[in-house]
């Protein structure tokens, strides 16, 4: 990733680390994460876009071994307190465009896209041809992917785009959650405002992201290496449709 856009992931969630962290916690995928880590239990997981950690711990209660990368310093002094108690997890800062570990995994999660945040072709590319040479044969690869289904994305373009606004019941209060999202077809690109108002306070910052189409998405995994194996349209396991699934979550393995 280019040192200026590394700086703004940085700085994005260096502003909102508190209550992004209290919204990831109520993101209702916990279940999901731990059935996947519980498959491949016994086997050395590396986690790209790692953040604070929550994805994490879920892995490290399975896996002999997590190494969990991100490019964000802030998220990693999250997670390294987060993370304290597990011996297994190795902490990260690197990028995974340009990622050389020297080992391979069993797994390899991307939970919340870290891919969104490569807004080039060519280094979204890259990275996926990277994670693919890190896995080990008949090793899977598992991605979370930043993708609208036709009226979500219909709702995110120009003019106005999509505003949104949400309250959760957080362990530390209430926390409203306001959000809008500015959509581009020709780029494929988004740009995202979040702002969090709690009791004591509030936060707001913004970041740039790119889309994936489920059919280029299909395309690089194959380039990469990788056949996929399963689609899901949410964290309750249930098969993906290309116009009614919230989410798109793909799984891929590398054949022996």
């Amino acid at each position: 990733m280019e040192r200026s856009a590394a700086r703004a992931v940085d700085t994005y969630y260096r502003v909102l680390r508190w209550p992004y962290q209290l919204e990831s916690d109520a993101r209702g995928d916990q279940q999901f994460w731990a059935h996947l880590a519980a498959r491949f239990a016994g086997g050395r997981v590396l986690e790209l876009g790692a953040g604070q950690g929550r994805v994490t711990e879920l892995l490290a209660a399975t896996a002999t071994e997590v190494v969990a990368l991100d490019i964000s310093p802030a998220m990693l002094r999250v997670a390294r307190h987060r993370l304290a108690a597990w011996p297994n997890v190795r902490l990260l800062l690197a990028d995974m465009a340009v990622l050389a570990l020297h080992q391979r995994f069993l797994l390899i999660v991307a939970a919340n896209d870290p891919w969104s945040h490569l807004l080039d072709p060519a280094l979204r590319r890259a990275a996926l041809q990277r994670a693919a040479a890190h896995l080990v044969p008949g090793g899977h690869l598992v991605l979370d992917a930043l993708w609208f289904n036709p009226t979500a994305l219909a709702a995110k373009l120009p003019p106005a785009g999509e505003r949104s606004e949400c309250v959760l019941a957080t362990r530390q209060g209430r926390l409203h959650v306001r959000a809008h999202w500015r959509c581009q077809l020709e780029r494929q690109e988004c740009e995202a405002t979040y702002s969090y108002h709690w009791a004591s306070g509030w936060a707001m910052a913004s970041f740039r992201a790119r889309y994936w189409l489920a059919a280029e998405l299909s395309q690089e995994l194959t380039q990469a290496g990788l056949v996929e194996v399963a689609r899901w349209g949410d964290y309750h396991f249930t098969p993906w449709h290309p116009d009614r699934s919230p989410h798109l979550i793909v799984e891929a393995y590398r054949p022996p």
